[in-house]
């Protein structure tokens, strides 16, 4: 582009030489001529920037992980424009891998270029789309960045930003602990106070057989009469306790070769305690930050798991402090039989935190996730009465 200015400017140069020397009916016209085609140009690269239209879209916004999507892009312009166009692509995560496009070009070269440049006639549309596959866990925008317009004389040139981007959100599986390299279970003081559970017998849930542990008392007499078999209730439990998970979702301080990888640790593991909870009759807080607002879902039985999976699963790791979270919790309103803290960064706040919790005679564990094997943690919060748990992802096979 610099080159084909500086061309441009020489002919305008010597056509305006040939002019004060010459005085030639033919060196004015050429002037001219120069003015003319440079303006022309310009408002056709003028209209195809106003006129300008991206559509971005994914087959399917919200996958599992393992699962696939497909984006596709078609770019146009409203009016009658000429252009040369550079579309520059959002640099892929790690945790997606981009397919084949199907224009004897891979995706993953087609997004890592980090450009495509084709030309704009008129009201023409340019299509293109790309097949993706996800690895981890993670909420990410898909596709075009900006665009870079140049004229047909590419001496002029435009950056036009792409507003609405395709928004991919990787849902995380939900691993049994049993499968995990720890085992999170309420200590022995915490079991006896989350049994501050009581059945409502105002209200039958379901009916099932007869177990020979079931109490007499439960048995549904008419119903059994009428099934000849015997059959008990089941009641629905109300319960005053609350299990609090507070998910520190700040960029790791830490310089990590696999940021998705690690992210995606995090919320999974928060995710399965949610569940574990939820299925044993527990109601679960979900705290962290959106933006710099804090944030919170609240399930009170397992059937409000989906919407609470689906929460976690769109937060994004990208908050400035984890403060704001705490407040709360120090002159609670709420009664707390246990308290987990998610964080890649336990730094000097998130301990402090921890410590005044524990001090108050409050279940608290944290688990610490980093991408490599490093001096734990776990001292530092031995003599506080915090439980420690460090996940490193070397260990565990991601």
């Amino acid at each position: 582009m610099t080159k084909n200015r500086l061309i441009y400017a020489f002919m305008l140069f010597l056509s305006i030489i040939s002019l004060i020397v010459t005085g030639s009916h033919g060196s004015f016209i050429m002037l001219v001529s120069l003015i003319l085609i440079a303006l022309v140009s310009f408002c056709l690269l003028l209209l195809s920037k106003i006129g300008f239209e991206c559509r971005q879209e994914l087959s399917e916004n919200m996958i599992m992980k393992g699962e696939g999507s497909t984006y596709r892009a078609e770019i146009w312009c409203r009016y009658f424009s000429y252009a040369v166009l550079r579309a520059s692509f959002i640099l892929p995560s790690k945790a997606l891998e981009f397919g084949d496009t199907g224009e004897g070009r891979t995706g993953i070269d087609f997004f890592e270029k980090a450009g495509e440049e084709f030309e704009l006639y008129g009201r023409g549309r340019v299509s293109f789309s790309c097949d993706i596959k996800s690895f981890y866990r993670c909420v990410t925008p898909v596709g075009v960045a900006y665009v870079d317009m140049y004229d047909f004389l590419r001496i002029w040139k435009f950056k036009q930003k792409v507003k609405d981007s395709a928004i991919l959100i990787v849902c995380p599986n939900v691993v049994p602990f049993s499968d995990e390299l720890f085992s999170i279970a309420p200590s022995e003081e915490a079991g006896i106070s989350r049994k501050a559970s009581h059945e409502d017998y105002s209200s039958v849930t379901d009916v099932r057989k007869y177990e020979f542990s079931d109490s007499i008392k439960r048995i549904h007499w008419k119903l059994s009469a009428k099934k000849n078999e015997l059959l008990v209730k089941n009641y629905d439990h109300s319960n005053t306790m609350v299990t609090a998970i507070l998910l520190d979702n700040r960029e790791s301080f830490d310089d990590i070769k696999n940021p998705a990888a690690l992210e995606d640790a995090l919320i999974e593991t928060a995710v399965s305690i949610c569940k574990y909870n939820l299925d044993d009759n527990y109601p679960v807080m979900l705290d962290f930050m959106d933006e710099r607002t804090p944030a919170r879902a609240y399930e009170s039985s397992s059937a409000g798991f989906d919407r609470l999976f689906f929460t976690a699963s769109s937060v994004r790791i990208d908050a400035v402090e984890v403060e704001s979270l705490f407040d709360e919790y120090y002159n609670p309103n709420f009664l707390i039989s246990a308290l987990y803290v998610m964080t890649t960064n336990p730094d000097k706040s998130v301990s402090e935190f921890l410590k005044a919790m524990a001090i108050n005679g409050l279940d608290v564990n944290v688990i610490h996730f980093f991408e490599k094997d490093i001096m734990q943690k776990s001292k530092d919060f031995d003599e506080s009465g915090v439980n420690y748990y460090g996940v490193s992802l070397e260990n565990r096979g991601t």
